[in-house]
């Protein structure tokens, strides 16, 4: 899958992580809007609660909006993921069985 994001430094801070996202994706807003759809689709993004947050702030810019939206998914994956291998790893199977 394309990265929307590449080449990230390792102390980079959230502020500027969503501001660099957001220019990527005000970018493909302007060149390749199906690249961007396709991308909110793999990731997930809500699209009702997107047109929702774009209807209610129509002043703020759509890449930003669309950038912290990206940002929260990914954080509630990665927790689902720490849920679940927590879960796993609590669940007493022995290795051999395990996938």
């Amino acid at each position: 899958m394309e990265s929307l994001l590449t080449d990230l430094p390792d102390n980079v801070s959230e502020e500027n992580l969503t501001d660099m996202l957001a220019s990527r994706v005000n970018d493909l807003i302007s060149t390749d809007f199906s690249r961007l759809l396709t991308l909110l689709y793999r990731i997930d993004i809500d699209e009702a609660q997107l047109r929702r947050l774009l209807r209610e702030h129509p002043d703020q810019d759509a890449g930003i909006i669309i950038a912290k939206m990206i940002q929260s998914r990914q954080r509630e994956k990665a927790a689902a993921r720490e849920t679940f291998r927590k879960t796993a790893n609590d669940a007493d199977i022995p290795d051999n069985e395990r996938w």
